[in-house]
């Protein structure tokens, strides 16, 4: 077995930044100044999440963390610019993509069956979770972009009904047919 080049790593590396740069820009959209992005990780005690927030100018950089942090520890990046540096609901004031956790085998189907098809489809981590994400032509305010929390979404017959909600959402709105 030969050891690849030097230069393959970084090549790999460059790849996924762009691609994360990509997808961080499409969840930012036209953000105002003084809208940041967030990044979540997971702290190396496992239990607790560090946090990072930065302005859309500056995501190239927060691409660069989030590959960095990729390598050792569960990332997770904000789905809708922040008012201030807090993680909260209260901080959101417009969303530029609805998105929906996809997690297990029904809901995954669900999502393969769901029109309009999402413009991202991210694995998540675990079998074929995956987390989805239909881009805007114009942006929602948080109010009109809610989904059921979590915790009602779990209690659901299956996990379409995060897709049901969503998709009420995505008919008072544009989707893009972008993907990244």
């Amino acid at each position: 077995m030969s050891t690849p080049a030097p230069h393959d790593h970084d090549v790999a590396t460059t790849s996924r930044h762009a691609t994360v740069l990509r997808f961080m820009t499409a969840l930012a959209g036209d953000s105002r100044s003084g809208e940041l992005l967030e990044l979540r990780y997971r702290l190396d005690d496992g239990q607790r999440m560090g946090q990072l927030f930065e302005a859309r100018h500056r995501l190239s950089g927060l691409a660069t963390r989030a590959v960095s942090l990729g390598r050792r520890t569960d990332v997770y990046v904000g789905c809708a610019p922040r008012t201030r540096r807090h993680g909260g609901r209260d901080a959101l004031a417009r969303a530029f993509a609805l998105w929906a956790d996809c997690d297990g085998e029904d809901a995954v189907t669900a999502l393969h069956d769901f029109r309009p098809q999402p413009s991202i489809v991210i694995a998540s981590g675990t079998a074929s979770d995956c987390h989805a994400y239909w881009l805007l032509t114009k942006p929602l305010g948080c109010d009109e972009a809610e989904l059921p929390p979590p915790a009602r979404a779990r209690r659901c017959s299956t996990t379409a009904c995060p897709l049901r909600a969503c998709w009420a959402a995505v008919r008072r709105s544009t989707v893009t047919e972008s993907t990244v």
